[in-house]
């Protein structure tokens, strides 16, 4: 699973372009793993209670934080340095061409967690590449696999 928070001031983004980056974040996830792994918040902080550098962020400032549990990269060896080089360029191509045209400001960062300890459903996710997680993404759920 992948749990992603956004922060942003109250109304910054419209209901519109929430969906939009759900809908493309869930995409890209969607290539190595079922879609309803994908989890999106958005945080909407009061201007009184959101600060970059000691000042107010003023509705111009994007943060994200990504909790990556399904795939672990840091255990994924060379194949995992070139998979966070890539999401991380698709992340931020995505903030650059959205926001700096706004004169936004904008960061963000990947926890990754053990797997060994996310359920769903109560159960342990199959292997990436298995039939398993094949029915999952199928049936868009979690299921009894082993």
């Amino acid at each position: 699973m992948p749990l992603l928070k956004f922060y942003t001031s109250p109304g910054q983004l419209t209901p519109a372009e929430k969906q939009d980056l759900a809908t493309i974040f869930t995409a890209q996830y969607a290539k190595a793993m079922p879609a309803f792994f994908v989890d999106i918040v958005f945080h909407e902080v009061p201007e009184d209670s959101f600060f970059l550098g000691g000042k107010r962020t003023e509705g111009k400032f994007v943060r994200l934080t990504m909790e990556h549990i399904a795939i672990n990269l840091a255990k994924e060896g060379e194949r995992g340095e070139q998979m966070t080089k890539t999401f991380l360029g698709f992340v931020g191509e995505e903030f650059k061409n959205r926001f700096e045209s706004r004169g936004w400001r904008w960061e963000f960062n990947i926890m990754d967690t053990d797997k060994k300890y996310w359920r769903l459903q109560g159960f342990e996710m199959p292997p990436l590449d298995s039939e398993a997680i094949k029915v999952w993404k199928t049936e868009q759920k979690a299921s009894a696999w082993q």
